[in-house]
């Protein structure tokens, strides 16, 4: 959720406009990341090597001092997502003597990073739409596992034989990309009972004892297989 607020600053004498300088400043640090780490040169805009998160706010509307006005709307923790400041709200820009605005308008917009949810009591009709969510994501888990059938994973504990990936079942295997920015190393071969139709995957040895290895699984042959859901792409086959 977003929440939009204005403020009019009309100072009088300096020590005003002094104040109103240092809040806009303050709420321009707060909204903009941090630099962090070793200074890596001088003469640069961007001098350190890693952001902060911004500046994190928390928004409460008083009915007195200290008194949290239990009435008014709650907002979760924040950020600011954007501002803006005018000088010339009436088209015309007005200075005092030492140079300050006569007027400044600020414009902030503020987006909750909490979730928010609802406090409602669970009823019957809860329930009902919780038996339908539970409903849908069998449906999907259903989806899901035909799809790892279809990429060499297994409904049912039942792998399709064209989808193994044990190297033992593979002819003509060359190398075409190593491993690399999250992806193992890749593979062209031809099934030993298939020459006709070439494929592009991994080798299931290769992935044991690896990040890869809960795609691996082996059948009631003890031969292996992979779940190529689970890698995150398909291995294609090519006639």
């Amino acid at each position: 959720r977003t929440h939009d607020f204005t403020f009019n600053f009309f100072p009088k004498v300096q020590d005003d406009s002094d104040v109103i300088r240092k809040i806009l400043k303050d709420f321009q640090n707060g909204m903009l990341p941090r630099m962090s780490g070793i200074e890596l040169s001088e003469g640069r805009s961007i001098t350190r090597p890693f952001f902060l998160a911004p500046r994190h706010w928390d928004i409460e509307f008083h009915a007195g001092v200290g008194q949290n006005d239990a009435y008014l709307f709650k907002i979760g923790k924040s950020v600011i997502k954007s501002m803006q400041i005018n000088h010339d709200p009436n088209s015309t820009v007005s200075l005092h003597s030492d140079g300050s605005p006569v007027q400044t308008s600020l414009a902030i917009q503020f987006q909750e990073i909490e979730l928010p949810y609802s406090r409602d009591e669970i009823t019957d009709t809860t329930e009902l739409s919780t038996e339908a969510i539970e409903q849908k994501m069998k449906i999907d888990q259903a989806g899901r596992d035909l799809q790892s059938a279809a990429t060499g994973g297994t409904v049912g504990g039942v792998v399709p034989p064209s989808q193994r990936s044990d190297y033992r079942l593979k002819d003509n295997i060359t190398l075409l990309q190593e491993e690399g920015f999250g992806i193992p190393n890749i593979y062209s071969f031809n099934y030993k009972w298939d020459s006709e139709t070439t494929w592009i995957g991994v080798m299931a040895q290769e992935l044991l004892d690896t990040g890869y290895s809960d795609a691996v699984g082996m059948d009631s042959e003890g031969l292996y297989w992979v779940d190529y859901f689970r890698l995150g792409f398909p291995m294609i086959g090519l006639n």
